[in-house]
């Protein structure tokens, strides 16, 4: 899933499911901008600002 995220280009309108409260089971559907993306010490990383 991030893989898609990481190369959709930046201000583009995305919506994903992503854990709610970081780690359980349970999604919940984010609907945002994607802001930036890149590589970190934990792998790749996208941030999204909600609308």
């Amino acid at each position: 899933m991030i893989a898609d995220l990481y190369h959709k280009r930046n201000e583009r309108k995305v919506s994903v499911l992503y854990p709610s409260g970081g780690n359980r089971n349970v999604l919940r559907k984010i609907a945002g901008t994607k802001l930036r993306s890149g590589t970190g010490p934990s792998g790749r990383f996208a941030t999204i600002q909600e609308d």
